[in-house]
């Protein structure tokens, strides 16, 4: 950081660093201080892409989004930035986002929103529920833009904010390591947020469930079985099971057992595309989760069993 600094004429406190790769193995230092008058001297406004781009690791695809929100003077602007494939569960990730804006907020203000967008974004997502050393979620606000978030703009910032974070984490499940669909546990009828929480993550993250549903087999007994598991007390007779696409929605369980309504290639439809939802019911209040997750296909061990050679 101090290197950084002296390159760019600031204090080093405003310099962050941040890294991820081989847990445990030190970062080839003097390798990076070579290159750090040649990064500064490269330095330019529309870098943002190259940036994206070189932070990739097991990443297929950049995640790079931008929004404009408002017109003229009272416009404000918004960038994020995400790197990350495997070794996904934050609060503790491979994860690097970046988050930029132009709009003025102050600090407090600025941070109590990106915990708001990150509970229902970035905290709300799973790719294989292991976690790494190197989870990161920064936001800085320039100002440079006549747009004040204050009063009512901080809740036009705030639903904006929420917008490019959704997206990000949906860009991040959706390129999982080796997946090939990403799809939502929607857990409804909880007493608590939290009861919702754990069983959603406990469904997203079973290797049983991920591997069914790469193969678009609907094999509801997988995601009873792992609700139950999730050390909330359930109802088997309370619990009803849906799964929902854009076009179409098949009740799996009604009450615990299969619907009558059950249609095997109807459920089997939805689980071949994306971004569809498992809506699961508890039957026990009215508190509910929704966690972001992907398949599990042999790439997933190919990539990680040959991640160091």
């Amino acid at each position: 950081t101090a290197a950084v600094a002296a390159q760019l004429g600031i204090a080093p406190r405003h310099v962050l660093m941040n890294s991820t790769g081989v847990i445990g193995e030190p970062l080839p230092v003097e390798r990076v201080l070579a290159r750090v008058s040649e990064l500064a001297a490269g330095l330019r406004e529309d870098g943002l892409k190259d940036f994206a781009r070189a932070i990739m690791t097991t990443d297929t695809r950049m995640k790079f989004f931008t929004r404009e929100v408002g017109r003229g003077k009272s416009a404000f602007r918004l960038a994020t930035i995400a790197k990350g494939a495997g070794m996904i569960e934050p609060h503790l990730a491979t994860m690097l986002c970046y988050v930029l804006t132009d709009a003025r907020v102050s600090p407090s203000a600025l941070r109590k929103a990106l915990v708001s967008a990150a509970h229902g974004s970035l905290n709300a997502l799973t790719v294989d529920g292991d976690t790494s050393t190197s989870d990161s979620l920064i936001i800085m606000a320039s100002g440079a833009s006549g747009f004040n978030a204050s009063a009512r703009g901080l809740k036009l910032f705030q639903a904006a904010l929420d917008n490019i974070l959704a997206e990000t984490a949906a860009a991040i499940a959706a390129d999982g390591e080796g997946a090939t669909r990403f799809f939502r546990i929607l857990v409804t009828g909880a007493k608590t947020s939290a009861e919702a929480d754990r069983v959603a993550r406990r469904i997203a993250n079973s290797p049983l469930v991920k591997t069914a549903f790469h193969a678009a087999d609907p094999n509801w007994g997988r995601v009873m079985a792992a609700a139950g598991s999730a050390g909330v007390p359930l109802d088997p007779g309370r619990v009803s099971v849906r799964f929902e696409s854009s076009k179409n929605t098949v009740e799996i369980v009604r009450a615990g057992m299969l619907s009558p309504a059950y249609r095997e290639a109807q459920a089997a439809k939805i689980l071949s595309g994306t971004g569809f939802t498992v809506r699961v019911n508890l039957g026990r209040g009215k508190a509910e989760r929704a966690i972001l997750t992907c398949d599990f296909s042999a790439d997933y061990v190919k990539i990680n069993a040959e991640y160091r050679t």
